[in-house]
């Protein structure tokens, strides 16, 4: 997986982040001042499917996936600012060693408003199954993220080399150990800020908590712009 897939993996978690979880905590309601602009100082609330409210803030971890190149996502949140890393190994038996690439992404989620109404889709885009226990939740949170900043760095040569073999970015002279400023490349010319669609599982585990993105380029929006599908294969889960 190059850069240009690397961003469209990071957008998948970003804009239509499913977000699935069993941290409940006591709190306002949905009209709570959990859902307004803040720079980042205010936790992350948002509503789960038990009806409580559910503290963002932790370690999201997708693990090692893939079957050569293999890469292992995390997304950490603070507050309503978010960082999320991506590793990225073009060779090997699995996540092992050092990592070829590394893409580290930076920005706010913040809470508008509920969502009514998603399909789960499989991997090929397909009108899909919900996973075990989520087969009767109907609303989701609607979200507004912002990407502040996006950068990629080859770790090792073959790193380097595969991304000057594919021009990514528009850049031929990737480096190993050299940082790059990509959130133009990140955005491909749209806007920094997107309307997301987040769903938070508080009900089915009591020890696990699980996060499920949406589609690279998702194709169904509902009436006020938020995406309506969610994949339901390679979630994450809360490590922290």
């Amino acid at each position: 997986m190059l850069m240009n897939r690397m961003i469209l993996l990071m957008l998948a978690f970003l804009a239509g982040l499913i977000l699935v979880g069993c941290d409940a905590v006591t709190g306002e309601d949905d009209d709570s001042s959990s859902d307004k602009k803040d720079n980042g100082t205010t936790p992350l609330i948002l509503t789960g499917t038990s009806g409580n409210d559910v503290n963002m803030n932790g370690t999201w971890s997708r693990g090692c996936t893939g079957s050569g190149p293999f890469s292992d996502t995390e997304f950490i949140f603070d507050g309503t600012q978010f960082t999320g890393n991506n590793l990225e190994w073009l060779s090997g038996t699995g996540c092992v060693g050092g990592n070829d690439i590394s893409t580290t992404v930076a920005g706010l989620a913040v809470r508008d408003q509920a969502v009514a109404g998603y399909t789960w889709v499989d991997a090929n885009g397909g009108g899909s199954t919900a996973p075990a226990g989520l087969e009767n939740t109907t609303d989701v949170n609607g979200m507004t993220t912002t990407m502040t900043s996006a950068q990629a760095t080859p770790e090792t040569q073959a790193g380097a080399d595969a991304l000057n073999g594919k021009v990514e970015c528009g850049l031929t002279d990737w480096a190993v150990g050299v940082t790059k400023d990509v959130l133009d490349c990140f955005l491909g010319g749209g806007d920094a800020e997107s309307k997301d669609t987040w769903l938070v599982d508080d009900t089915t585990s009591t020890t696990t908590t699980t996060q499920y993105g949406a589609p690279d380029e998702p194709t169904a929006f509902d009436a006020t712009g938020y995406p309506t599908q969610i994949e339901n294969f390679d979630p994450l889960v809360r490590t922290e």
